[in-house]
């Protein structure tokens, strides 16, 4: 059976996606994915898929003649189109009606359905367990394992400093950073995020604190899988930690941390501590808050967390899960090892070709 999936969105919907695939193939189905290119980021090498087509159209209208000419290529028995679902319930825009709902209302229509849930229940299926992982070829995979080798004795905290919207910044990233550093003389810093992040970027001096701005997501969501502790705002590197077990705190402030990490292990993650946490809304501008914005690209329930609540969590995971060879295995989900004769992935709309 030929089962094509629709999925665009940011990096972290693409991984709260995972256990549906893993569902669907487990069902015997073919699968053929449609999505942008940060879905052709995350599943290049991943062989569960017959064919990736990846397409980024400029107008709507674009992409319905791209999709409608790649249907009737693939010809598939059934079209499972997850695009602006989990977005148009669990967390509308002022489109959706449901966004001027009062937040309780919202929460209790919501209760009990995660962003993993979410994918398989609009695919039919029931709530599943586990939440999957992404496949990578041997070479990424040595790659990942020298990287750590490097820091063999080190104690190594990825730190993405800013999300997508405005309720998912970090603006005590620095601060903590400073305190990780001095509370523990062993530990790194990797500070994350696109490229257009770095003027969040900080360095104290001496050589413990690394940008990886530039870095590919794909790259750095395998890197999660080797740190020692992932901190920072609701974003798509905090669920790739959460999928592969690594310990992690997200600060949630629109999204509840039941949404955003059911079925996470070694999860230390945190609310907003302010009453209209989690809002369920997408905050894209600043009428879209229940408060005035504290900046221009910042709400306010990015400074209610407690510091040194982070920090006690940080401290268990140093004293007694910090990152072991010997121990990775039982420890860490283990990726997915691409097959040396792979299937025909990443192919875009036109031209016939691999990418």
């Amino acid at each position: 059976m030929k089962s094509m999936i629709l999925r665009y969105g940011a990096y972290g919907d693409l991984i709260y996606l995972l256990p549906l695939i893993d569902r669907m193939k487990a069902d015997g189905k073919d699968l053929y994915l449609h999505t942008g290119i940060r879905g052709l980021d995350v599943f290049q090498a991943d062989p569960r898929f017959q064919s990736i087509l990846a397409c980024n159209p400029a107008t709507a209208e674009d992409w319905q003649e791209v999709i409608n000419k790649d249907i009737e290529t693939v010809n598939p028995d059934e079209i499972v189109n997850l695009t602006d679902t989990m977005e148009g319930t669990l967390i509308p825009g002022r489109e959706q009606p449901s966004f001027h709902w009062p937040v309780e209302k919202r929460r209790k229509v919501t209760q009990g359905e995660s962003f993993y849930s979410f994918g398989l229940k609009v695919a039919g299926y029931s709530r599943g367990e586990g939440c999957g992982t992404v496949a990578f070829t041997e070479e990424e995979l040595t790659w990942a394992d020298r990287w750590r080798e490097t820091y063999r004795d080190e104690f190594l905290v990825m730190m993405p400093v800013s999300g997508s919207n405005a309720q998912k910044r970090f603006p005590i990233a620095k601060e903590l950073g400073r305190e990780i550093l001095s509370r523990y003389p062993d530990a790194i810093l990797y500070l994350t995020g696109g490229p257009n992040e770095k003027h969040r970027s900080f360095s104290f001096g001496d050589h413990r604190v690394y940008p990886a701005f530039d870095t590919s997501f794909r790259q750095v969501l395998l890197m999660t899988r080797y740190a020692d502790y992932v901190v920072g705002p609701e974003t798509g590197l905090l669920a790739a930690a959460g999928m592969w077990g690594t310990p992690k705190t997200m600060l949630c402030t629109s999204s509840s941390v039941f949404q955003a990490t059911d079925g996470h292990r070694n999860d230390f993650s945190l609310q907003a501590e302010i009453p209209c946490s989690p809002c369920l809304r997408a905050i894209y501008k600043p009428e879209d808050c229940y408060h005035s914005h504290v900046a221009e690209d910042e709400t306010v329930c990015n400074y209610k967390f407690r510091m040194e609540t982070i920090l006690e969590s940080i401290n268990v995971v140093y004293r007694t899960m910090r990152y072991r060879r010997e121990q990775d295995g039982k420890l860490r989900t283990q990726p997915i090892r691409v097959p040396e004769l792979l299937p025909d992935l990443g192919r875009l709309p036109g031209a016939s070709g691999t990418v």
